[in-house]
């Protein structure tokens, strides 16, 4: 009996140490599986936070490119608004051409009013045009109200100014054969603020805008080539 008592004394202590060692193997799988968890977890997180960023970047760099087109539809659109001006000039300007294609009967006319006033007015629904020497000399804008007027050297038009009341908005600069060298737009209080440079072929190579401080004095000036 004492040995069979002996016997199951050392069997309860083997079962024990089994017992413990299990225990010990369990908790230690529960603590790798927590850690695999917490450090699928933190991948996830940072991959996630990675993806964010990313989100971000694009988004910063879609606004900045946004921002960049609108910038520069609105050059074109500015360019497109001073040129139509000056074309619509340019284009009541050819009524020298037109005059001179007139049937005789009505030249003659013509010429013989010019001959009377020195000076014919001609009007359309949009315009007031002012000739004198077969040349147009002054063009009034009956939308606007604005007023142009044009100059000649040796009968080549050598410039225009365009009148808003008493300021000036807008002048043009010709070279010897007529063809546009600068272009100046002004705002209210008669400050420069854009500049139009125009190449050999007469077309806008180039934009100066200028821009002021409270105070009106100059503060920057922006290039733009076309």
């Amino acid at each position: 009996l004492a040995e069979h008592t002996r016997e199951l004394r050392g069997d309860m202590s083997a079962l024990q140490v089994l017992v413990i060692k299990q225990q010990t193997e369990t908790n230690s799988a529960f603590l790798d599986i927590a850690q695999a968890q917490m450090d699928s977890s933190e991948f996830i997180v940072k991959k996630q936070s990675d993806e964010f960023q990313h989100i971000q970047k694009l988004l910063g760099q879609s606004h900045s490119n946004l921002k960049d087109l609108l910038i520069t539809l609105k050059q074109l659109a500015e360019k497109s608004e001073f040129t139509n001006r000056q074309e619509r000039i340019a284009q009541l300007e050819q009524l020298t051409t037109q005059i001179q294609k007139l049937r005789a009967d009505n030249l003659v006319s013509l010429i013989n009013e010019l001959a009377k006033h020195q000076e014919l007015t001609l009007e359309t629904d949009d315009f007031l045009k002012k000739l004198g020497d077969c040349k147009v000399t002054q063009i009034e804008d009956k939308h606007s109200g604005q007023i142009t007027q044009v100059y000649y050297e040796n009968g080549i038009k050598r410039s225009s100014d365009t009148y808003a009341g008493d300021n000036l908005r807008y002048q043009m600069l010709f070279n010897e054969d007529g063809k546009p060298v600068k272009g100046s737009e002004f705002d209210d209080q008669g400050n420069l603020i854009f500049e139009y440079i125009y190449d050999d072929a007469g077309e806008i190579s180039k934009r100066i805008e200028t821009t002021y401080d409270q105070s009106g004095k100059k503060s920057v000036e922006l290039e733009t080539a076309y």
